[in-house]
């Protein structure tokens, strides 16, 4: 006698194994790096944008994430050489940069998270491609594609700082 589908689509469910949830602080390390130019294009018939609008901003996200790339390499790279710590410039200029004093790290100041240095490191990138992006719009289109582009960052960085509350809870 052969068994029903469903019944062995029971059982085979029943034997596989369960995919643990993910921690917060798992869930922060894979949260993805910003893209205002995808929040954008995904308004694309909103904005009126036309194919050659939307290639050119395509091209500036596949820049976008070849910069993310290269970003995560430098700082997840070891210390090489004199004045970088983990790709991270420790010139005088970007300690002073950095809120840091000449002797080294700003009284009371933690050590730099790196999580955090990645985060802010790829968020600056998003900010830099995007307003790259700007000739790329029609008059009328710019103000709206920035206004979308805020309420996306906003929300973006609404779910991350939760994220970071949730872990840092979760943690203690």
């Amino acid at each position: 006698m052969n068994p029903s589908l469903p019944a062995v689509l029971a059982i085979l469910c029943a034997q596989a194994p369960a995919t643990p949830a993910l921690s917060p602080s798992e869930r922060l390390a894979a949260f993805p790096p910003p893209s205002t130019v995808r929040a954008v294009l995904a308004h694309r018939a909103e904005l009126g944008l036309d194919d050659g609008q939307a290639s050119r901003l395509l091209e500036i996200q596949r820049q976008l994430d070849r910069d993310n790339v290269e970003t995560r390499n430098r700082l997840a790279a070891p210390a090489q050489g004199k004045g970088k710590a983990g790709g991270a410039d420790v010139s005088a200029e970007g300690r002073r940069q950095h809120g840091h004093r000449e002797g080294g790290r700003k009284a009371g100041a933690e050590p730099v998270d790196r999580g955090e240095a990645l985060a802010q490191a790829l968020a600056d990138n998003d900010t830099r491609v995007f307003l790259r992006a700007e000739p790329i719009f029609r008059e009328g289109q710019w103000d709206r594609a920035l206004a979308i582009g805020e309420k996306y960052r906003m929300g973006y960085s609404d779910e991350r700082e939760a994220l970071k509350r949730e872990a840092a809870g979760q943690s203690k």
